[in-house]
């Protein structure tokens, strides 16, 4: 499965532009099977948002969509200051539990 991203007109004063890069999802590893119930709420947000899990000792992992690694926490509060879609990986010692898109948006 592919991801496709698409911007339009982000440069105003130049006229109208589109651009599309399709490739492949970030994710390379395999999501931990789990009966443990994962939450990331609310989704969309306005820049802060919360992770409802049993686990006392996560670390979190937020990727902005070129995939690159822009905030690593234990927190599970969570404040992004930029509007934009992130993809968050939630691990508990050295396995992936829970992946997700996040979007912010204020």
């Amino acid at each position: 499965r592919n991801l496709d991203l698409i911007v339009t007109n982000w440069h105003q004063s130049r006229g109208n532009f589109l651009f599309l890069n399709t490739m492949s999802p970030y994710v390379s590893e395999n999501v931990e099977n789990s009966i443990e119930k994962i939450s990331v709420f609310p989704n969309p947000n306005k820049g802060s948002f919360s992770i409802q899990t049993s686990y006392s000792d996560i670390l979190i992992k937020i990727f902005d969509v070129s995939g690159r690694l822009i905030k690593r926490q234990n927190s599970k509060y969570v404040r992004l200051e930029k509007d934009g879609i992130y993809f968050i990986q939630i691990h508990h010692r050295t396995k992936l539990l829970h992946s997700e898109k996040i979007v912010v948006t204020r």
